[in-house]
């Protein structure tokens, strides 16, 4: 069974991952590159993240066309609406979800308002709760792909990064300065520390692979923040973000919509049974749309 991905560090990380959660024989990971293909029409995502849509369709058409049976992507990086044929089988367990600050700079400190800081950041959503919950920093956008900014860190070119904590796990950095974020003010990307397996629809083989892979509470928690992410699409241009934790049955979300510049930020959460997870996602992007107009 061929199981493709992305040809990034980060990318074969989470496929090998995936494959060692298969168990042995019969799993072969397989980097799939852009070839310039026209991108499937996914919509507007609701700008919870800097996606690679050529990546993502290569994957998909890859899926379609049976030239690999399983599609691993990290969940953040998944468009909120599918094409058609292709589903969502399984979520890994949730790791932290959280950003963390990185930096060889043992001074380095949001709160400190004695330096100004150069600050790396990959997506549109960090870059605006950057500028609005630490505004004294100057920011550098960087590829969230490949080295995520890893190179412009060791050059001196920024002072430190901003990246999701699977990410640097995945890249096995270490740095002098590694702190995790508040996530109640930097809220991360919907999906975020999570890996998202997809298969093509109709294919009953998949049970014990989805068995053997998906995570029940997490799977409660991206199914809210996928809903609230379709909800927003094609209704807004400003950078998304939410997150969602399980308690037992218990279900609790807060999610979110920010301006460019970060001057303005929506915010609302609430609370659901995880049998009516995606109904909360909605519920929470309408209150937030509303809130906008």
């Amino acid at each position: 069974m061929r199981i493709g991905s992305g040809d990034s560090r980060v990318d074969v990380y989470h496929s090998h991952a995936v494959c060692a959660m298969l168990g042995a024989g019969g799993f072969d990971p397989v980097q799939v590159t852009f070839s310039g293909r026209e991108a499937l029409n996914t919509g507007n995502q609701g700008e919870s993240a800097d996606q690679d849509p050529g990546i993502s369709a290569e994957l998909y058409l890859s899926l379609l066309e049976g030239q690999i049976q399983l599609a691993v992507q990290a969940a953040e990086s998944v468009p909120a609406n599918l094409p058609e044929g292709v589903i969502l089988l399984a979520v890994t367990r949730r790791e932290d979800p959280r950003d963390v600050l990185i930096s060889e700079d043992p001074e380095i400190d949001l709160e400190n308002a004695a330096r100004e800081f150069v600050i790396g950041v990959s997506t549109r959503s960090r870059a605006a709760l950057m500028k609005h919950y630490a505004p004294k920093h100057r920011l550098i956008p960087v590829s969230e792909s490949g080295e995520s900014g890893i190179p412009e860190l060791k050059s001196g070119k920024v002072d430190a990064l901003v990246l999701s904590w699977t990410r640097v796990k995945a890249l096995k950095f270490r740095t002098v300065v590694m702190k995790k974020l508040n996530a109640a003010t930097f809220t991360p990307a919907a999906g975020q520390g999570t890996v998202a397996v997809l298969s093509v629809e109709g294919n009953s083989g998949w049970k014990e692979i989805r068995k053997n892979l998906n995570h029940e509470a997490s799977e409660y928690s991206i199914l809210c923040e996928r809903a609230f992410l379709r909800t927003m699409s094609g209704r807004t241009r400003h950078p998304a973000f939410g997150l969602s934790t399980t308690i037992g049955d218990l279900l609790s979300f807060s999610g979110g919509l920010i301006s460019e510049n970060g001057s303005a930020i929506w915010r609302s959460e609430g609370n659901n049974s995880t049998i009516h997870a995606e109904d909360l996602g909605r519920q929470i992007a309408m209150e937030i749309l509303t809130m906008t107009n």
